[in-house]
């Protein structure tokens, strides 16, 4: 899904895909400072509360 992505941006906006992605690594940067993994390891997705 991701080489999708990348394929399609790159093809259909060649100048801006870039600053896409910026934004994308800022925004998970601030908001998932842990990374995906931070999401499963609070337990957020398996269903418990947060410790």
């Amino acid at each position: 899904m991701i080489n999708f992505a990348k394929s399609y941006l790159t093809a259909a906006f060649p100048d801006a895909w870039l600053f896409g992605l910026g934004a994308l690594f800022v925004l998970v940067t601030i908001f998932l400072p842990d990374g995906v993994a931070g999401l499963f390891k609070r337990g957020r997705f398996a269903g418990k509360e947060a410790r």
